[in-house]
């Protein structure tokens, strides 16, 4: 990291195309100086405050780092304490304010995708949700709901419409529970089992349909074949995708999305192309690559691995950051990272054991188990997951990425295990990608001057 000392300021200086620049972790800007303004910023970096002000005060451009000082800039120890802002308010949000229930109605799949980390699960364990589990996780999330203006309940899996029945069940039971409050319908599915009566119940309840399609036949059946014989998948999928389509137009295009995964060496281009020469607008089409590694999508992507934005398939990784870029907003001496949400209150899995974990990403890790559907949720643990910047307190407290980071348990798992380790390695990619964005700025010339 950039910082050593006490009193070195938080920040980063680069140099792109013969400008020179430096961003400021604590009031969240981003400078354009002159060349003589950003050598005597380095020094500062270098020296530190004090010793700054001691030595250099003859510089001629002396005095223009001191305005930017008098401005707020180039502040150093203003975090005390690594504590989410919601630490507070744990116990409240879940006991009233869980929105979005996700139940795994099935470890089970049809398809063995070449990226998956489930296969051997799926091969070796096969699970199907059973009533019991169904309805009791139901009856929680009514419980905990009060407050919650509308409800959304999403079924995942393996592939979730090998368990369509229970699927059909679960509907119909959180309509009699939730008869006095909007429920939203989520799923999502490879499509190869949609026929006619999947797709008009689908239709009648208004589901939101993400289906897993990574693009063209050579794509798609280069990645993602049949469990049972190997067998290409395009041509069902596709079918499934074309009838719904044909069958229920305004459905599709206000309902269905797709989710296209490549591999690092393949271009996302490609896979935009293929959906929009079949009509599929860009907005329908979320393209991500392969998580190969154990980290998010945004952590092993070629944002990751090179020194810029691609131009090509990624823009919601820079907006993401762009949006954090923008708060200025003072940060108080008690502060967080960006990325943990409160754990159930945004959203809860459910697993086929009835075991609640913070959300799909983590399911199935032993440190992330909150709870089950009978013993409720353990507040401590959800506080813990919460506060996963506490592992790398120190760093954090002296990183000039902190107010572009995204970083949350996921990223730190070693297994089923919580590893400072691991988001040590998380914490290096976080702030390449945040380092890639401020160049990409400044490249797509967004930067105020």
């Amino acid at each position: 990291m950039d910082n050593l000392v006490n009193d070195i300021p938080v920040i980063k200086t680069f140099v792109l195309e013969d400008k020179f620049y430096c961003y400021d972790a604590y009031t969240n800007s981003l400078l354009n100086v002159t060349k003589e303004i950003y050598l005597e910023i380095c020094e500062l970096k270098k020296i530190g405050m004090l010793e700054y002000k001691k030595i250099c005060a003859s510089h001629s451009a002396y005095n223009d780092v001191l305005a930017l000082i008098d401005k707020g800039l180039f502040r150093f120890d203003f975090i005390k304490e690594i504590i989410h802002p919601d630490t507070i308010y744990v116990e409240k949000l879940i006991e009233r304010c869980i929105s979005q229930l996700i139940i795994e109605v099935t470890s089970s799949c049809n398809f063995k995708c070449r990226y998956c980390h489930q296969t051997s699960e799926v091969t070796l364990r096969p699970k199907m949700l059973n009533e019991d589990i169904a309805y009791k996780s139901i009856d929680f999330l009514f419980e905990h709901s009060k407050d919650a203006n509308e409800i959304a309940i999403t079924f995942y899996g393996g592939e979730p419409l090998l368990n369509f029945e229970i699927i059909k069940k679960i509907v119909h039971y959180a309509k009699l529970k939730f008869e006095s409050k909007p429920v939203l319908y989520n799923m999502t599915t490879n499509a190869s089992l949609i026929n006619e009566a999947i797709a008009s119940f689908l239709v009648e309840n208004n589901f939101s349909v993400l289906i897993s399609l990574d693009g063209d036949e050579v794509t798609q059946n280069r990645h993602r074949r049949y469990l049972s014989d190997g067998g290409a998948t395009f041509k069902d999928v596709w079918k499934h995708v074309l009838e719904i389509r044909k069958n229920y137009p305004d459905y599709f295009y206000a309902h269905i999305s797709f989710n296209a995964v490549i591999m690092p060496d393949e271009n996302p281009g490609r896979v935009r192309d293929f959906f929009e020469k079949n009509n599929i607008p860009k907005a329908m089409v979320t393209v991500n690559h392969a998580d190969l590694t154990g980290i998010d999508y945004f952590s092993t992507s070629s944002v990751a691995n090179k020194d810029e934005y691609s131009e090509d398939g990624f823009e919601e990784e820079f907006q993401d950051i762009l949006e954090r870029f923008r708060k200025k907003d003072k940060l108080s001496t008690k502060w967080h990272h960006n990325g943990p949400c409160v754990p159930a209150a945004r959203r809860l899995f459910v697993s086929t054991d009835g075991n609640f974990y913070p959300c799909e990403k983590v399911n199935e890790a032993a440190e992330c188990l909150l709870g089950d559907v009978n013993s409720g949720i353990n507040f401590e643990k959800a506080t813990e997951l919460l506060n996963i910047g506490r592992l790398t307190s120190e760093d954090c407290k002296k990183c000039w990425a902190m107010r572009l980071c995204s970083m949350c348990v996921k990223q730190c798992l070693d297994g089923d295990s919580i590893s400072p380790e691991k988001k040590e390695i998380a914490c290096k990619l976080m702030r390449k990608n945040a380092f890639s964005f401020l160049t990409a700025y400044v490249k797509n010339n967004k930067m105020g001057r």
